[in-house]
């Protein structure tokens, strides 16, 4: 094997063993978290050294938290172009923490100023940091600072992020009861070995960006990510999700796109996965009201809002902890 290879998945077994104990006692004193309130909960703006780089994050404590409660934990990854607090805003995930009573935690990809996106293995360039390593370190920094219930962490991301939700999956296994991916699917074939874990994979066909069929000859040659179909349907073997799906269709009229949504529940499957097929839909995030465009993304879809959908989806899951 590769000798990079090699070390980064000592990092990765490093940072599964170390989600298990304190993160004070692993990071030290290199983190530093500012809070500032806004809307009815407080945010709190984070730095963290790792790999030799200085990360950040942050997180929003919603007003149903109280020091030793338990809530959920969902963190959420941002797109390519949209930083963390601007992608916040426009799928409006602070507001839904503030609904439905979770903890939200959004890491920065690399960068500088809107050109910032994740290590989600799209290309092979081995100075690209390991953002599994960052979100390994991010949740023990957070254990240090607050508490949450640890069997129901979760992840959403969009386009990049996305496609880093189905690495952490594979890559830390045992420690996400369950993940949405929104435009995005994973740059090689998920590995041998990957744990059932609750999936719901939201796609346009007529997405632009990360084509239904994987990459098209607009693709640059140095990307490289998964179709649709294959992803789905190893995940489906993965979840032992072997029966036919329960399949709705959602459909308002005048935003060009309709939805048919195919569920594999759990039981009798492993666990759950659910297909969100946005017939014509592009490279964008659905929701009732008509969003900001931007060029060359294709149609937004108006038939679903997208974050209560997930939410749905994702707070029925909960890790089972082995003896």
């Amino acid at each position: 094997m590769d000798r990079k290879k090699v070390r980064a998945t000592h990092r990765r077994h490093w940072a599964r063993l170390c989600l298990g104990f304190s993160a004070t006692a692993w990071l030290g004193r290199t983190s530093r978290a500012i809070g500032t309130s806004v809307g009815t909960g407080t945010t709190y703006h984070t730095q963290i050294h790792v790999e030799n780089r200085n990360r950040s994050y942050f997180y929003y404590l919603p007003p149903q938290y109280q020091p030793g409660t338990s809530l959920p934990l969902l963190l959420g990854f941002h797109p390519f172009l949209q930083p963390n607090r601007s992608w916040e805003r426009y799928v409006g995930l602070k507001a839904a923490a503030d609904r439905f009573g979770f903890i939200l935690a959004m890491p920065q990809g690399e960068g500088w100023g809107m050109f910032r996106s994740f290590n989600a293995g799209l290309r092979d360039d081995s100075n690209d940091p390991d953002d599994v390593v960052f979100t390994a370190s991010m949740i023990n920094d957070l254990s240090s600072r607050i508490a949450y219930d640890r069997s129901r962490v979760y992840a959403i991301g969009m386009s990049n992020g996305g496609m880093l939700t189905h690495a952490l999956a594979q890559q830390l296994p045992g420690v996400l009861a369950g993940i949405v991916s929104v435009s995005g699917t994973p740059a090689r074939p998920l590995a041998a070995g990957t744990l059932p874990t609750p999936v719901m994979m939201v796609h346009g066909t007529a997405d632009p960006i990360t084509p239904w069929t994987g990459p098209s000859p607009r693709t640059p040659k140095f990307i490289h990510f998964q179709d649709v179909n294959s992803t789905l349907a190893q995940w489906r073997s993965i979840n032992g999700s072997a029966i036919e799906p329960v399949s709705t269709i959602y459909d308002r009229p005048g935003d060009r796109t309709h939805i048919l949504r195919h569920d594999w529940p759990a039981p009798p499957a492993l666990a759950e996965t659910v297909m969100i097929q946005i017939e014509e839909g592009g490279h964008r995030w659905p929701a009732l009201n008509k969003q900001i465009y931007f060029p060359r993304t294709g149609n937004q879809s108006r038939d679903v809002d997208m974050t209560t959908l997930a939410w749905e989806f994702l707070s029925r899951q909960k890790r089972q902890f082995t003896p």
